[in-house]
């Protein structure tokens, strides 16, 4: 079992350039916190340079962690953190609270340019395709999942839990989530105290919430309960399978909103027909306009 370079009494600060290269068959099997090729990267205090890791390739990765805080690449990202270009090929990730495909945990960071083939299942909450759970002031940009993502509560295609100014930006789903509560093909639970953003977002997989009792299950979002904006197109597949309990629902893009709750932009918010995606229009709808090749 692979030893993660670092943990979060000595956290890991600097700048790894991966060059393209693949890491294959990467094992991990653990009890402890922060389980990744790096455990836990970024110092706790702003006053340090930021790190910067980007541009590795993982092969057939299989990482088992009974504790918190597990993702291919790092368990946890803290302050100032950039990670980008992260692919993970194929594989699996079993862990407990705050799994993510690329990591586990980010607070103050970027996320871009990363994709996640494995499939993630956690026996507890947060849980995501890319992140298990966004904290404060982070950016998710061009991003995809295409994992089979499955945990308790708080589980979605590129995170589970998204709180507190933060941003998803050009990302898609196309990985089948499931949990009991909280489940949404983008996001699980939009939670910041302040407001946060869902920007040119996409999801066709299929939603199962095993607990019909709260309706907290969407194609693209499973539950608001602040404030979320959404400035440009938030497309999903309106023939995606939205499951609540042991029943198939019509589909929709926000399970629930609570009454404390603002949807900016929910007009956004458009179904279409999987023949209608396959025609290119909704790339060009989610390309809005952008001169950068992003939906392409």
């Amino acid at each position: 079992s692979w030893t993660p370079i670092s943990n979060s009494d000595v956290q890991w600060n600097g700048s790894f350039d991966g060059g393209g290269h693949t890491i294959s068959n990467l094992y991990i099997n653990t009890t402890s916190d922060n389980a990744g090729l790096f455990g836990y990267v970024g110092k706790k205090d702003y006053t340090k340079t930021k790190s910067n890791i980007k541009d590795i390739i993982f092969s057939n990765v299989n990482i088992t962690s009974t504790s918190s805080y597990s993702g291919v690449l790092a368990g946890s990202i803290s302050i100032k953190t950039t990670v980008s270009g992260i692919t993970v090929e194929r594989g699996t990730v079993n862990g407990g609270y705050y799994s993510g495909g690329i990591v586990g945990y980010a607070n103050y960071s970027v996320i871009s340019n990363c994709i996640n083939k494995a499939n993630i299942k956690a026996s507890s909450y947060y849980v995501g395709g890319i992140c298990g759970y966004i904290n404060t002031d982070c950016t998710i940009e061009r991003c995809t999942n295409y994992g089979t993502i499955e945990g308790s509560h708080e589980v979605g295609g590129i995170v589970g839990v998204f709180s507190d100014q933060s941003k998803i930006t050009n990302c898609a789903n196309c990985g089948d989530i499931k949990g009991s509560s909280n489940v949404g093909g983008i996001i699980g639970w939009v939670n910041g105290g302040s407001s946060s953003n869902g920007t040119y977002v996409f999801s066709c997989g299929n939603v199962t919430c095993t607990s019909q009792s709260n309706s907290t299950g969407g194609i693209l979002f499973g539950h608001v309960s602040k404030t979320l904006n959404i400035n440009g197109i938030a497309a999903y597949s309106s023939d995606a399978i939205l499951t609540m309990g042991s029943s198939a629902v019509e589909a929709k893009a926000i399970g629930r909103k609570d009454d404390t709750a603002t949807v900016n932009g929910e007009s956004n918010c458009r179904g279409y027909t999987n023949d209608i995606i396959k025609s290119g229009l909704v790339a060009w709808l989610l390309q809005g306009g952008n001169k950068n090749e992003v939906w392409g």
